[in-house]
């Protein structure tokens, strides 16, 4: 036996074990992906024949733009070797014969957005032939109801001589309306190719690819046009058929959100006359489909109390004359919408004592009322900021479905008076809210702002499950009220230790629940192993319930019900995002244990606000990604803290400087843990000794703590 014999079987053994668990289509690695990075190929390796100038193509996708990386001087070239994000073919080419008697492997690097994937090619021992009776680019062309027009398979037949088992399928996966085979294709002389389609219902032309070849190796790729459909459309207003002649009727004056639906075979855009400003379409494109669409038409109100309106628009279609239709639109005179005089109502309560402060009741004009905006008769904007407002926030307010912004920030306003206590699940109270537990029905609400106020109390938990709670950026927009030092920002890359506000102190602040809440939507809770993806096996996530030790996540409370041991650490424990400064509000949070399995896909990321590092007793942070200075965590952390992990976090970097490590002899041995992550610099094991018990001090060794820390740090 020779070396390339035991390179082949070395080489075989490593292919193997790359590509074993993995089916054509998938990722080749395995679906370990950055976010918003996907790429398939249809095979995960190349076979060329022996011939210099033998070639495999390999089809796929990327979800970003790519590079092809080959070291110089191998047996095989890569065409293309570079693409941007979409459908990509790659042509791999023998560049010289394989003049062995055995099979020889290589490979080439497939790098999309900084991720590599390797592919490998095989150069066989022997000739692949694939001989199809048809030149590949072909087209084949078949009229509208699937017949074929060419070429005529009558004077030549479509069949291919193989010397392999060979293959024939479409290219791409959009490409389903075309039927080809065999599937599998038997080695042999002139065998048969079918080549069918599907009846096009389309109005427009369609073409696709097909392909006949041998899996990983050779291939001929052949075009199918097949005639487009004569439109086919219907527009209606409920039963009634819209065209030239109907159009659509009796539109609320006070205006409204009006449904059509457009059933169309080809593509459509509606466009607004120039007489109809008062008219959005949503959408206002649309594919061709074979299933109805709707279409909402928003009118804004009409500004004459006196006369209705008239316009049109007009629906244009992708077929090959550019069809159009144009449809009249007709409104009732104007009155005022419901909404206008039920926010007029508010006016007061806002105001309290300060009236005037809005001009509401002596501006005729809703349009011009202080802070507000009005779309089809709905409100959709309150910005209210620093308007003087001394009054307390309606409950009222939460029958605004279709508000976008709510800013109250920077008044007088003070907590809501006479709201309906929160109960636990036995009916017992639970705490009485500051303001309304109704904005939870606003589900368009994606800018909350209401810092700057006096209010004092609680804020609802409900909440916090509000499905844009984390654009509200709370603890900035929020929580902060009058009086209270809002300025909780702080540098991660720099040894300071913090020394700001503490928003425990907080006038208005979350209950306990309301902050496990915030964790769970912060740190991807839907993920979380062992537990329901809607989180319906999760106590506390849709109940006030009275929290104890072993509901989801926690270890232990003190006789409050306070949370003081936040734990996830199961075995393939799948925890991501960041930790919320919602946390901030627990001062008796002491031990937080969160640690990941080794590549399981999922990582926190940011930074732990320094504030939780100094309360934190005990920090178990295995598999994560924080961006955090060595430096900064060590001089923020409590001087009585036992347990420090941060194994695997390998975005913590900087040079270590142990001075910042000052804690009073209370850490066990082993439990100063940061290898695995990017830090370098030197740590003298005489100069941290006193940190760690008494008793434990003779585990701190150098060859102990070598263990702890990453190769780039020099133990001494």
């Amino acid at each position: 036996m020779n070396k390339t014999f035991f390179k082949s079987i070395f080489f075989m053994g490593l292919v193997a074990c790359m590509f074993s668990c993995k089916d054509d289509d998938s990722p080749l690695d395995g679906g370990n992906t950055p976010q918003g990075v996907n790429v398939r190929f249809d095979y995960s390796q190349a076979k060329l024949g022996r011939s210099q100038g033998s070639s495999a193509t390999l089809n796929g996708s990327s979800d970003a733009d790519w590079t092809i990386e080959v070291e110089e001087g191998d047996f095989f070239s890569v065409e293309p070797m570079s693409g941007t994000a979409g459908d990509f073919t790659l042509t791999v080419t023998a560049n010289k014969g394989n003049t062995s008697t055995e099979k020889v492997y290589s490979k080439f690097i497939f790098n999309a957005s900084g991720r590599k994937y390797p592919v490998t090619v095989i150069h066989l021992e022997d000739e692949i032939r694939l001989e199809p009776s048809y030149e590949a680019e072909t087209v084949f062309s078949f009229d509208q109801e699937g017949n074929l027009l060419s070429p005529d398979l009558n004077v030549k037949a479509f069949t291919a001589t193989s010397n392999i088992e060979w293959t024939v399928k479409t290219v791409n996966e959009a490409d389903s309306w075309i039927n080809v085979g065999p599937e599998v294709g038997e080695k042999g002389e002139n065998l048969p190719i079918d080549v069918n389609v599907e009846k096009n219902q389309f109005a427009k032309e369609r073409t696709g690819k097909f392909e006949v070849r041998v899996p990983e190796g050779t291939s001929f790729q052949y075009t199918v046009t097949q005639a487009a459909a004569a439109l086919n459309y219907a527009i209606k207003d409920g039963d009634s058929e819209l065209n030239n002649q109907t159009g659509v009727t009796g539109l609320d004056g006070a205006g409204e959100t009006h449904t059509i639906t457009l059933l169309a075979n080809a593509d459509w855009t509606i466009t607004p006359a120039n007489d109809a400003a008062w008219l959005k379409f949503e959408p206002s494109a649309g594919e061709a489909s074979l299933e109805s669409v709707e279409v909402k038409v928003i009118v804004e109100p009409n500004d004459d109390m006196n006369a209705g309106r008239e316009a049109s628009f007009t629906v244009t279609f992708s077929d090959k004359s550019a069809t159009a239709l144009k449809i009249s639109v007709q409104q009732d005179k104007g009155e005022m919408p419901e909404e206008v005089g039920k926010l007029k109502e508010l006016e007061t309560e806002l105001e309290g004592n300060n009236a005037g402060a809005l001009n509401w009741s002596e501006e005729a004009d809703y349009n011009k009322w202080t802070g507000v905006k009005f779309e089809a008769g709905k409100l959709v904007e309150l910005s209210l900021a620093s308007k003087g407002l001394n009054g307390y926030i309606p409950a009222a307010i939460g029958q605004f479905t279709s508000l976008r912004v709510l800013d109250l920030s920077n008044n007088d306003l003070k907590a809501t008076l006479g709201l309906e206590d929160v109960t636990h699940p036995d009916g017992t109270k639970a705490y009485t809210p500051a303001i309304p537990v109704e904005f939870k029905n606003l589900k368009e609400l994606k800018s909350f702002k209401l810092s700057g106020n006096n209010i004092s109390g609680t804020f609802p938990s409900d909440l916090v499950n509000h499905p844009h709670y984390r654009d509200w950026a709370a603890m900035q927009n929020i929580y902060p009220q009058k009086g209270d030092n809002a300025d909780i920002s702080y540098d991660a890359t720099k040894a300071v230790r913090y020394t700001g506000p503490d928003p425990s102190t907080w006038k208005l602040k979350l209950t306990q629940v309301g902050i496990l809440r915030a964790m769970y939507h912060a740190m991807g809770g839907e993920n979380w192993k062992g537990y329901n993806a809607d989180g319906s096996d999760i106590a506390w996530l849709n109940e006030e319930v009275v929290l104890a030790k072993g509901q989801a996540g926690i270890n232990a409370v003190n006789a409050t019900g306070v949370v003081t041991d936040f734990k996830l650490d199961a075995s393939g424990s799948t925890v991501g995002g960041q930790i919320p400064e919602e946390c901030l509000m627990n001062k008796s949070l002491a031990k937080f244990q969160v640690n990941n399995t080794a590549n399981c896909g999922f990582a926190l990321t940011g930074s732990i606000h320094p504030l939780i590092l100094q309360r934190l007793k005990y920090l178990s942070f295995n598999n994560h990604s924080f961006d955090m200075d060595i430096n900064f965590i060590l001089s923020n952390l409590n001087n009585k803290v036992v347990n420090v992990l941060f194994q695997n976090s390998k975005t913590i970097d900087g040079e270590i400087n142990t001075d910042y490590l000052e804690v009073d002899g209370t850490m066990q041995a082993g439990k100063l843990n940061f290898a695995g992550t990017s830090i370098t610099g030197t740590v003298k094991v005489d100069d941290i000794k006193s940190a760690f018990k008494a008793a434990d001090q003779s585990k701190v060794t150098v060859e102990e703590m070598k263990k702890y820390f990453p190769s780039t740090v020099i133990v001494q």
